[in-house]
């Protein structure tokens, strides 16, 4: 047989040198089509807002890396955000057993703020609360985003035995 003339590829029998490319091309396409289908399958949703978050150090003398984060408003329009060290927190549960937290409370809008006055460090274990306040450093909030839901910023804050630093971006609950 010539290339002149040629078995439709549709027509080929399996294993026919036309029809080899096809033969590992299927299989490979739907392997990546089933990967990338995974992959968004298995996205938190409560978590698009972490996106972007590297707070780190230390809270209460231990290690923290920041894990998943919220953040809640009263009704004065004052927002409270809490940076865990546990992937569990969320809009709708707090992490079961011993976790750490940053709270950064009374945020009204964008701006940089001191630590101070607006962060405590909170280390819960066995259902008791151990927290103690930030003593220097600063906050700074960038960014609102209200049709985002979601609240940017950065910390450098340090406690009696606390120390952290990074960037955030929390998803506002409802």
């Amino acid at each position: 047989m010539n290339k002149f003339n040629t078995i439709p590829p549709e027509l080929a029998p399996i294993g026919h040198p036309q029809n080899e490319s096809r033969m590992i091309l299927r299989p490979t396409a739907l392997a990546v089509a089933l990967i990338c289908l995974g992959s968004f399958a298995c996205v938190d949703l409560d978590t698009i807002g972490d996106f972007g978050s590297s707070v780190s150090g230390e809270v209460q003398g231990k290690s923290f890396v920041y894990g998943s984060g919220t953040a809640e408003s009263d009704a004065a329009g004052n927002y409270f955000i809490t940076l865990s060290d546990s992937s569990n927190y969320n809009c709708f549960s707090s992490p079961s057993g011993a976790y750490l937290s940053i709270v950064i409370a009374g945020i009204q809008q964008p701006g940089t703020f001191s630590a101070a006055s607006a962060v405590t460090f909170n280390n819960l274990e066995g259902n008791v609360n151990h927290s103690d306040s930030a003593v220097s450093g600063t906050v700074t909030i960038e960014a609102i985003d209200d049709a985002d839901r979601s609240i940017q910023g950065s910390i450098s804050a340090t406690g009696l035995d606390s120390d952290v630093q990074g960037s955030f971006s929390v998803a506002i609950c409802d």
